[in-house]
């Protein structure tokens, strides 16, 4: 393939690594590159959660509350 990672973000030929970073991307989209990198933010961190949900993985942290 001529892409570094799949579609979950995981690169080709390493084991347990994915990337998550603008840099993957041969042209970003539009004018402001902000909302496209939150965009596929939110995509990988959906995708590596819903992974982790599939081999048992539970969140360790509790949310706070404020001040």
């Amino acid at each position: 393939p001529t892409a570094v990672i799949n579609n979950n973000f995981q690169v080709y030929g390493v084991d347990n690594l994915r990337v998550v970073d603008n840099s993957v991307w041969a042209n970003i989209p539009g004018m402001f590159v902000t909302t496209p990198i939150y965009i596929m933010a939110e995509k990988a961190s959906d995708t590596i959660m819903a992974f982790a949900a599939t081999q048992g993985w539970k969140p360790t942290y509790a949310p706070t509350a404020g001040p």
